[in-house]
């Protein structure tokens, strides 16, 4: 990648992923409002853990930190578990649709986290950091 495109590459994705948060908490607070059946209330929990994935993920993509693949998948995992129950918590529908949209979203996280992985991939060239004392 240029120089210039890999930052703005990271800029996209931690865009991309504070938008999934505020969706996600925007979500779960009108859910919460909305709910009539346990299910419904119970489907709540997994959208605010995506958004809080979300977030911490968005925060650790920009510090280019270690652990922002860990909560990458995190993310990942969460939004898929969303994006599966949804359609059985509010509109009632069998399991079909529910895998249906299960797997589209999980396919979709897969795809994400594996270039955000690879965008954070850096390699350390032993000639370009030194060790100290050698």
């Amino acid at each position: 990648m240029t120089r210039w495109l890999r930052p703005a590459a990271v800029g996209v994705l931690a865009a991309l992923l504070f938008v999934t948060t505020v969706a996600g908490l925007s979500d779960a607070w009108d859910n919460r409002v909305a709910a009539e059946t346990p299910l419904q209330r119970w489907f709540i929990l997994p959208q605010l853990a995506y958004a809080l994935t979300g977030l911490l993920a968005g925060v650790g993509v920009l510090g280019r930190r270690r652990w922002a693949r860990w909560s990458l998948r995190a993310w990942g995992a969460c939004i898929t578990v969303a994006a599966g129950l949804a359609p059985i918590a509010w509109s009632g529908t069998g399991i079909g649709p529910a895998l249906a949209a299960g797997v589209s979203a999980g396919a979709i996280a897969t795809l994400l986290v594996l270039a955000a992985e690879r965008l954070l991939h850096t390699r350390r060239h032993p000639a370009a950091n030194p060790e100290p004392g050698a």
